[in-house]
């Protein structure tokens, strides 16, 4: 073959299919309407999918779903989730309002025991110091008593010794030993 001719077939064989496709294909041209759906030419029968068209809800068979019936679930599972959401963020809300009430009541309760603690403390302090002044209280208490009663033995045992040596019964010096504080134990 030469080149001239390979030009021709190629040329001539898309213009055949060109000519061919509007006459098998006569029944699928559409044209717009004003709505903006697509209507089924004349000539196409009554009832067929092209009629109809694909939005009007035809049946596609068992187990199949149309775009549109899924882009309207998905739609309403949106809408519903965009509703729970806005009740999660309102409960968020309240519950971050409630735990900020208890935080502050919390740094009150404790700033109280911190107070109330101080107090104890100082009210402890204060009964460890007087429990030891009445305990050096109590020690010179019992060292004055202590004294007294030396004080009151010293002067009976005087007071047997000058008795004794009035009555002659005991000699001078053992009067003298019961004269002196502490000999009588």
């Amino acid at each position: 073959m030469t080149v001239r001719s390979d030009t021709a077939f190629r040329l001539t064989l898309p213009f055949v299919l060109f000519l061919c496709v509007p006459v098998s294909c006569k029944g699928l041209r559409t044209i717009a309407s004003p709505g903006g759906a697509e209507t089924a030419q004349e000539g196409t029968p009554p009832g067929t999918y092209l009629a109809e068209g694909p939005t009007l809800g035809n049946d596609l068979g068992p187990g199949t779903a149309s775009l549109l019936g899924d882009l309207q679930r998905e739609k309403e599972a949106r809408m519903a989730l965009e509703n729970r959401l806005k009740k999660l963020q309102e409960a968020k809300r309240s519950i971050e309002l409630r735990l900020a009430k208890v935080e502050k009541e919390k740094e009150r309760e404790h700033a109280g025991r911190i107070a109330a603690e101080a107090r104890a403390a100082e009210a402890a302090t204060k009964v460890r110091d007087r429990e030891a002044r009445i305990l050096n209280l109590s020690i010179a208490k019992a060292k004055l008593e202590q004294e007294v009663l030396l004080l009151k033995i010293a002067a009976a045992e005087r007071e047997l010794a000058e008795q004794l040596a009035r009555t002659g019964s005991v000699d001078a010096d053992t009067a003298k030993a019961y004269a002196t504080p502490g000999s009588l134990k």
